[in-house]
């Protein structure tokens, strides 16, 4: 009886477990049919997730990780350049501001000696301040010697007279009752002053011979003077120009007599 049972369990022992682990099953409900091994089991489905789309995947993250590390690059560099810009116009400025106080030292030590030379000559003259102002007027004194400064004082007489040539011949014509007088005026200063007491005096000193200078416009002063004479009792139209003439006449002839 035992035996008969052990018959029917089938085999034992490690080839009947291989035996019965490589031999399909059959189906419960129909003998005919075999179940498959799960050995050989084939899945209906594949992954979805395959390496190319990782690959993908891996890429996207890589390429958007660089261009945002370029974005930021960018913005680096350009804050980089506009502070090197900031920087290099702050050092320009700087340039030009040391370069526009070392001018305007260099332009005032000139100045400052003219300017005691200027003085130190129109202290010895008789209108002080009249002949600083007039020779601080013109440019060129400041480069200009005692000869220079002579030269200047007679070109201004020669536009003071000038300008009193063009005021007399205009009131001619609108007061005649002052025409003897400014018909004398006239030939005064046309002819007496402009055709001969400035051109000697320009000569002169350009030739070096002062003396002349000095006399020709002493002459301007005095014919300042009688030109404003021969107006009383009455007063002249111009008195004011009359008596600027004689001044820088005189300033003139002072400064010359300082050449002798």
């Amino acid at each position: 009886m035992l035996s008969q049972k052990s018959s029917i369990s089938g085999p034992s022992g490690p080839k009947a477990n291989a035996l019965w682990s490589s031999t399909p099953m059959r189906n419960s409900t129909n003998p005919t049919e075999r179940v498959p091994s799960t050995t050989n089991l084939e899945y209906p489905f594949e992954p979805t997730c395959k390496r190319s789309s990782l690959e993908e995947l891996l890429g996207f993250f890589v390429t958007s990780s660089i261009k945002g590390l370029s974005v930021r690059l960018v913005l680096c560099l350009e804050r980089v350049h506009a502070l090197s810009s900031t920087l290099f116009l702050c050092a320009t400025m700087k340039a030009l501001i040391t370069l526009v106080i070392l001018a305007i030292v260099l332009t005032l030590e000139p100045a400052s000696a003219d300017l005691g030379t200027i003085q130190s000559t129109c202290k010895r003259t008789p209108y002080y301040n009249l002949c600083v102002s007039t020779l601080q007027a013109d440019p060129k004194s400041a480069s200009a010697d005692v000869t220079g400064l002579a030269l200047i004082m007679v070109r201004v007489v020669k536009a003071k007279t000038t300008e009193l040539v063009g005021i007399i011949r205009g009131l001619k014509g609108s007061r005649p009752d002052l025409r003897k007088a400014l018909d004398q005026c006239d030939q005064a200063y046309s002819t007496g002053i402009l055709v001969a007491d400035v051109p000697v005096a320009e000569e002169a000193l350009t030739k070096g011979n002062p003396k002349f200078a000095e006399t020709g416009m002493n002459d301007a002063a005095s014919e300042a003077l009688g030109c404003e004479g021969v107006f009383k009792p009455a007063k002249s139209p111009f008195t004011d120009k009359n008596t600027a003439l004689h001044d820088v006449s005189a300033i003139a002839a002072a400064i010359t007599r300082l050449l002798l």
